[in-house]
């Protein structure tokens, strides 16, 4: 189960976060975000902090580094647990009851391996506890287990934009579509 979801809401929460407290409230970036794939085996864990021309990179890269050095020291508190976990079962609540959601977000735990990933891990959420978060920051989150980067765009790139199509193009694109028939439609057909 995907334990640090927890550890990163409790990282990025508005007003609450520990990297939001650091960077927002200080000023010292505009936007502060983590992110986790749902993948199969456990892989990554994206943080991004978005600093504006007229904010200090190095303030907010020292502070940013600083708070992710602390992760697997700090001793999270329950209110921590409570505030995370309240946020977590009201995503998957709001998730599970939008049946476009859930269809799209079921893909992603088919391909983790099975659809009953998904309740496994609603269940994982209730049942998550203090200590669950101070043993995956330990144990995860050391400075030695982190890749940094820093993306600095530039104003005169010569950028290739790709084609978009509107609703209306897609609908003229697809209104006389006849399909072709299915070479073994008949064979198809017997199967079902």
């Amino acid at each position: 189960m995907r334990l640090w979801d927890l550890l990163l809401e409790i990282l990025q929460a508005d007003p609450s976060g520990y990297l939001y407290k650091a960077l927002i409230e200080t000023q010292k970036a505009s936007t502060v975000w983590c992110w986790q794939p749902n993948l199969r085996d456990a892989s990554f864990s994206f943080f991004n902090v978005e600093v504006p021309k007229d904010k200090s990179l190095d303030d907010a890269k020292k502070i940013f580094t600083s708070e992710l050095d602390m992760i697997g020291a700090r001793k999270y508190t329950e209110e921590d647990l409570r505030r995370g976990k309240s946020k977590l079962q009201k995503q998957i609540d709001n998730i599970t009851n939008n049946t476009i959601e859930f269809a799209v977000n079921l893909t992603e735990i088919i391909g983790s391996g099975d659809y009953k990933l998904w309740f496994l891990y609603r269940d994982a959420v209730e049942k998550l506890t203090f200590e669950d978060i101070n043993r995956v920051a330990a144990k995860y989150f050391r400075p030695n287990n982190r890749t940094f980067g820093v993306f600095i765009p530039s104003g005169n790139e010569d950028r290739v934009k790709s084609t978009e199509f509107t609703d209306e193009q897609i609908s003229e694109m697809t209104l006389n579509y006849k399909g072709k028939n299915l070479p073994n439609k008949q064979l198809l057909l017997k199967q079902t």
